[in-house]
This record gives C-alpha cells, sequence and structure tokens, in this order.
C-alpha cells in the first residue's frame, strides 16, 4: 500500500506488521505527540467555593502554527462550563502555569502566551486572571452545566476540537454552583501549520 507522506509528493510504502500482516498506521494527534507538537496543561482545586470561578486563560501566537485543542471538566458538584474567545484580560494579573509537552524525550515549547506577567511569556498559561465583567468577555463559543461526578469535554476530535485564530485570547471557565466543589480543567492541543492538498499523485 502506497500513500502520500506530509503533503509531498513522494510515494513511501505503508508499514505492515510482520505478525499479522495489518497495515500500521496512526491518527494524526497522535502523529503529533511523537513529533513533539501535542501539549498538556491541567488544574485541580479540591475545594471550590460556591460561586467561584476557576478560569484557564491564554493568548495564541501571531503565527500560521494553529491551535487544535480539547478541554475536558470534571466537578464533584455543579459547575457552570463556558469558552470565551477574543475577552480582554486584565495584565500582570493571575499565576503563571506551565505547559507540558507530551512526548518527554521532546525538547520542543508550545507558542501559547501567558497574559500574568508584561511581556507575555510563552510555553505558559494563566491560571485565575482578572477578566473584567461585560463586553470584556467576548464571545462565547460554548457554554453548559455539568457535575455531580459528571464531565463535559473529551477526546473525541470531530466533535470537541476547537481550532483556535491565531494573536487571540482564550478563556476556559468553570463556576462553582456548590460548596466545597472539586474542579479539575484539563486542556490538551497540537500545534500545526495547515499544508494545505496537492492534487499529484
Amino acid at each position: 500500500m502506497r500513500g502520500k507522506v506530509s503533503g509531498s509528493n513522494v510515494n513511501r510504502l505503508a508499514a505492515i506488521d510482520k505478525s499479522t500482516r495489518a497495515v500500521e498506521t496512526i491518527q494524526y494527534e497522535h502523529h503529533e505527540i511523537h513529533a513533539g507538537d501535542s501539549y498538556h496543561v491541567f488544574h485541580a482545586d479540591e475545594d471550590v467555593a460556591d460561586k467561584e470561578r476557576i478560569v484557564i486563560s491564554f493568548k495564541t501566537p501571531s503565527t500560521t502554527k494553529w491551535i487544535h485543542m480539547l478541554s475536558e471538566m470534571e466537578a464533584s458538584g455543579e459547575a457552570e462550563f463556558t469558552l470565551y474567545e477574543g475577552m480582554t484580560i486584565t495584565d500582570n494579573t493571575g499565576t503563571p502555569r506551565l505547559v507540558y509537552n507530551r512526548n518527554r524525550n521532546s525538547g520542543n515549547t508550545s507558542g501559547v502566551l501567558d497574559t500574568s506577567a508584561n511581556p507575555d511569556a510563552a510555553n505558559r498559561m494563566t491560571l485565575n486572571a482578572d477578566m473584567g465583567s461585560g463586553s470584556a468577555y467576548g464571545e462565547v463559543l460554548e457554554h453548559a452545566v455539568f457535575g455531580d461526578g459528571k464531565k463535559i469535554g473529551g477526546e473525541v476530535r470531530g466533535t470537541s476540537e476547537w481550532v483556535l485564530k491565531p494573536n487571540t485570547i482564550y478563556a476556559f471557565s468553570a463556576v462553582s454552583r456548590a460548596a466545597s466543589n472539586k474542579i479539575h480543567v484539563h486542556l490538551e492541543w497540537y500545534e500545526h501549520t495547515d499544508k494545505g492538498l496537492t492534487e499529484n499523485g
């Protein structure tokens, strides 16, 4: 079996498992882990008060590398999830969160920017920055109420993945609707430059 690799005009043989003769393939996002371009950030709070907010915000880089992101949140009690785009974050507020490369053997770093300090720092996100209010929240891309041990979001890229705009601030927000709530936030993404399609071969 032959297939085009990385949009080039060179055809290569697909790998065959020696034991089963099955064709060996992996999903593209799995390939990005191996290539060192897949990243992860998380926050777990075991005691969130009623009406207290947890938010992870960041600015996407002003490059042709787009962020392909999945989010997942889980709460022990009821909580409200919102994804904001193009919001205004008060500069120099919040605390930085380190971004982890999912290939622990790779030296690549993420282009996402932490807004908790000036100038913004790459390979960081911001935890609990001041989001302002009203029109400062920007566009609401997704909103849902969840909880009682249930999750929102997940690993099905065809229905859950967001391809984010460059040079734009995003915020993933969870507001507790219960006392002593346990809320976990997990963001996973890869960074990829669209290569376009070629019609040859």
